[in-house]
């Protein structure tokens, strides 16, 4: 069963920590969350990272088409790993991200963030594998990164 957890910015550090520790299994996703007003992160056994961006509060719809894409297909293969932690770490609203060099996600020494949705695997050494924009839309290769 996969664990989803959203995180905040500020606690970025310490829900990876604690889902390295729980799992080998983990996975970040940077993207652009569908509700601006919950700037979270979800958590699960396999762990990957997944940041994304914010929903445009104007028309509903998030501001980063590769995320809308990128979204469900995550939620699908993660869902297939078994014991595995999602982390979900929203980026902001496209104000803060875009063009923003100060942004955390781009100055974090782990991430380097430079563009969303990027999914990472991350391990007690830190972030392992990577997929960045197109490449999660890539099926055969997001499914060879979840078999990894």
């Amino acid at each position: 069963m996969t664990k989803f957890t959203r995180v905040a910015i500020p606690d970025f550090q310490k829900v990876v920590d604690t889902a390295v520790n729980e799992s080998d299994r983990v996975y970040v996703l940077f993207f652009v969350s569908r509700n601006p007003s919950t700037n979270t992160i979800r958590l699960n056994a396999q762990s990957s990272c997944y940041p994304t961006g914010n929903e445009d509060p104007a028309t509903g719809q998030s501001w980063c088409p590769d995320c809308v894409i990128a979204d469900p297909l995550v939620r699908m293969y993660v869902r297939q790993v078994s014991d595995s932690i999602l982390i979900e770490a929203p980026v902001g609203p496209r104000s803060e991200w875009k063009g923003n060099m100060t942004h955390p996600y781009r100055t974090n020494k782990d991430t380097k963030l430079v563009a969303i949705p990027t999914l990472f695997r991350w391990t007690k050494d830190g972030p392992q594998s990577v997929l960045i924009e197109g490449e999660i839309a890539d099926e055969p290769k997001l499914a060879a990164f979840f078999q990894q």
